[in-house]
């Protein structure tokens, strides 16, 4: 059976990001997600989903500075000390609003560079 998640992040948007929970519940979802949470407190949206009865799907991990252009920076080699505090961050927004899965933000490396780049480091 498919399941439908209202993208918070583009639905609703006529609501504030945290009243849009209450809207995704009263247009019959019963799932969510959304792309960057950083700007609130955890606590504050795993609330918002228990009062409404709502499942998280996922969210993204941070993708860096989207104004300078970055869309992640997890095949940029020589950001994986940036690259690791951002999943920290985000496996911290996971637990605390049951987040099952993140959609990793891989970014736009020089193409040597990036399929060079491994994962080796990041499991330490």
């Amino acid at each position: 059976m498919l399941t439908f998640a209202a993208n918070l992040s583009w639905m609703f948007k006529e609501h504030g990001f945290l009243d849009r929970f209450a809207a995704a519940a009263d247009a019959g979802f019963d799932t969510v997600e959304y792309l960057f949470p950083y700007e609130h407190d955890p606590d504050e949206i795993a609330a918002r989903l228990a009062r409404h009865n709502l499942k998280l799907a996922l969210f993204n991990a941070p993708p860096g500075d989207l104004a300078k252009g970055d869309r992640g920076f997890a095949c940029i080699a020589e950001r994986s000390a940036e690259f690791r505090a951002s999943i920290a961050s985000a496996l911290d927004y996971a637990c605390v609003t049951g987040a099952p899965r993140l959609h990793l933000m891989a970014g736009c490396g020089a193409e040597s560079i990036s399929l060079a780049t491994d994962f080796a480091a990041f499991q330490e």
